[in-house]
This record gives C-alpha cells, structure tokens and sequence, in this order.
C-alpha cells in the first residue's frame, strides 16, 4: 500500500553550501540539438514523427509480483478498460502536462518514468522534468547541472549533499538524471524545504505567499471527502505517531506543497510542457497537483499517471481502490508494476527513529 513514509524515509536532508553557477543557455541548446539529432532527427525530407516511438516491454528490477495478473497492464480509469502501452505514450506525446505518482523506493516506478520521458523527447519537446525530491535550495544545483556540456551527475549529487543514507534512492533516479542531463532538459525543484513546511505548519497561511493562498484556495476549508482522506492518510503515514494538535498544520502543510508544485510546474515550462515526478499523494485528481490544475485537465492538457506496486490479495484494478478511500481510483491511467518489497513501512521507519536515538 502507498505510504508517506516511503515520502519521509526517501526526503531526510541535511545542508551543504552549494557553489553559485549560472546555467549556460548557448551550451544548453548546442547539447540538446546534438542530443535531439541522435535521438530522433529523421533524414531530410522525412516527415517528423506524430506517435510514440515503439518500445519494448520493460525489463523489471523489483523482484516481487512479477508473475501477477496486473503487471505491466495500464488500466484507464475513465473508461474503464486496459489500454496497450502504445496508446498510453500516443496520447502523453502530445499533452503539454504530465504527473506522474510513484512510490520513492520503486525502481521500476523510475524506470516507467524513464520510458515515458524518452517517448516525449523523442517526438521533438524539451520538456522539463520536475521532481518532488529536489526542493527549493536544489534548485541552484540543478541549473548548475543543466548547464555543463557534458552535466556529471557525481558532481550533482556531491552538490546536493546526498551522502551514503541517500545512495539507494539516488541510484534508482540517476537513469532519468542523466538522461535529461545528455538531452539538455530543464531539470525544475518542486518541493518546500523541510524549513517552508515547518514554518506553515507552526504559522498557518501566513508563512505562505499571499498569491499563492489566494491562487489555490489554501485558507478555505477542504471538501468532507477530501478532509477524511488526507487525515486518513497522515495518520496512517505516520503509523499513528502523530499529535492530534500538530494534524491542521501538517494537513495545511501538505495542501501547501501540493500548491507550491502546480505554481511551479506552471512557471517551469520553457515551451516542451513539463513532466512531474511525485509521490502517489500529490499525483491524485481528486485534491492533488491535477486537482488544483483542474483548467488544464479539463481541456485534455494534463494526464495523471500511478505508478501501482501490485499485491497478492487485489487481483482486479477496481481492488486498489481502497488505497485512495475513494469510489474511483484518482488517477486517469494506473500502471501496474512487480513491488519493490513486502517490509511493513512502520517497522522502516522505528527502525530509522532507533538508529537516530
């Protein structure tokens, strides 16, 4: 089952001073053309290509539920039926916006995204890859990586203070860094620092932008539905360790980075529309990313994808359900994937609080 824990496990940080270096927009577009031509330039007079490039089926890492009767299916939810991957990748050629919800510790989650993002780049958009797991103060890194003609993702990381404790959930990401980093695409921070968060779950709104309240509604009161789940999801994210008086900030505080990640999803697109890379909370339609882009989803520009570890006991799409508390799953695919484990998420993380101790 999607837990937030997998979210606090894979997003424990601690600082570093970070060099200052302007991104190279001449050497950034000189790669990219370079990167474009090898990847997808037909020859002269050829027509360019409309369609998703033909792709095989995935090779997967995780180990369990490989065998499963939903792996590697798509279910589309609007109408209830699988679709081939071919069509999945036909329609998110085309569609500026994409969100995608994963499970952190999934490699196959990142593999998909992997496949995904080739299939866009490959129909001719320098679309930016935004990522839940780099937050405000990555950003001056990530323009530092974009910028280098030959972007060395050692040095990323080493810029990013990701030491030892990270190398697991870096590795599983490091395929699509450096893929984006090769082709020249903008690579965007989406998250709050564990500091921004703080501060609004101790102030409220007030420690938030006034437009960006304003914008998507963070001081009116969540839906009944909307309330009941995000709390059911809190509490049971934190294994019931939660303080009944720290639950408003925290729900605040979530809705606030959810809101922080559709503004800046917004003002990260340089043309090519933008990829979101996001924990299975903030990809849902129904109060996520999609839900406060609801303009775009409306007119066909945006596509929320989750990425499903499948389980022995749901054998059919409409059983994952129950994740979401929902009568619908609030997704418009569901990609089902092997799992990457079957550790309870709670004994992960006492085990990471005793080794803190």
């Amino acid at each position: 089952m999607p837990s937030a824990i997998d979210d606090m496990v894979a997003r424990t940080r601690f600082g570093v001073t970070r060099r200052r270096a302007l991104p190279t927009d001449a050497a950034r577009r000189i790669r990219w053309l370079l990167f474009a031509c090898v990847a997808w330039c037909a020859p002269l007079g050829a027509a360019v290509p409309t369609t998703a490039p033909v792709v095989d089926s995935p090779r997967w890492q995780a180990a369990l539920g490989r065998d499963h009767a939903l792996t590697g299916r798509i279910w589309d939810t609007a109408r209830s039926d699988f679709v081939a991957e071919t069509a999945l990748l036909d329609r998110l050629v085309s569609v500026p916006y994409v969100v995608t919800g994963e499970s952190h510790v999934n490699p196959d989650h990142h593999g998909l995204q992997l496949r995904i993002l080739k299939a866009i780049f490959g129909n001719g958009r320098r679309v930016t890859v935004a990522m839940e797991i780099f937050d405000s103060d990555d950003q001056v890194a990530l323009n530092d990586f974009a910028s280098q003609l030959d972007p060395s993702p050692q040095r990323l990381v080493d810029e990013l203070g990701w030491g030892r404790r990270h190398r697991a959930l870096w590795e599983s990401y490091l395929p699509l860094v450096r893929f984006a980093g090769g082709a020249g695409l903008p690579l965007a921070a989406m998250d709050l620092t564990r500091r921004e968060a703080a501060a609004v779950t101790q102030y409220g709104v007030d420690a938030l932008p006034a437009e960006l309240v304003q914008q998507y509604g963070l001081d009116t009161a969540l839906s009944t539905t909307q309330q009941a789940t995000l709390t059911t999801d809190l509490v049971n994210g934190h294994c019931g360790m939660l303080f009944t008086r720290n639950l408003d900030g925290l729900i605040l505080a979530q809705r606030a980075r959810d809101a922080t990640m559709a503004s800046r999803m917004l003002a990260a697109d340089v043309g090519g529309g933008v990829m979101l890379l996001a924990g299975y909370g903030h990809a849902r339609g129904d109060r996520g990313v999609p839900y406060l882009l609801d303009t775009l989803r409306a007119r066909g520009d945006l596509v929320s994808i989750l990425f499903a570890s499948v389980r022995d006991e749901l054998q059919r799409p409409q059983d994952y359900r129950q994740w979401f508390g929902s009568d619908r799953l609030p997704f418009d695919y569901v990609w089902f994937t092997p799992r990457a484990d079957d550790e309870d998420p709670c004994d992960r993380l006492k085990r990471i609080y005793r080794k803190a101790d």
